[in-house]
């Protein structure tokens, strides 16, 4: 039993790891298209970081586009990639 236990244990930390990953690659494509469009997005403020810490990413996302008048994939890849910062 303790063999299957082990295998199944390290299979979740291989898929909780390809989530993590997966993640981090999309956030690098929206990265280098609104490069490659000639337009950043706006750092994320304080106020929404602090929002993301309380597991809000909703509230967050719309006070970003509040913010920046962001498009809403825009804001979500934002919010996103700050989240994985923190």
């Amino acid at each position: 039993m303790g063999k299957w236990f082990k295998q199944a244990h390290e299979i979740e930390y291989l898929r909780a790891e390809n989530k993590k990953l997966a993640a981090q690659v999309t956030s690098l494509q929206h990265r280098l298209r609104m490069q490659q469009n000639g337009t950043e997005t706006a750092e994320v403020s304080d106020e929404e970081r602090k929002i993301i810490a309380s597991g809000r990413k909703i509230d967050a996302i719309k006070a970003y586009r509040e913010r920046t008048g962001a498009s809403l994939y825009d804001a979500k890849m934002a919010i996103d990639e700050a989240s994985y910062d923190l």
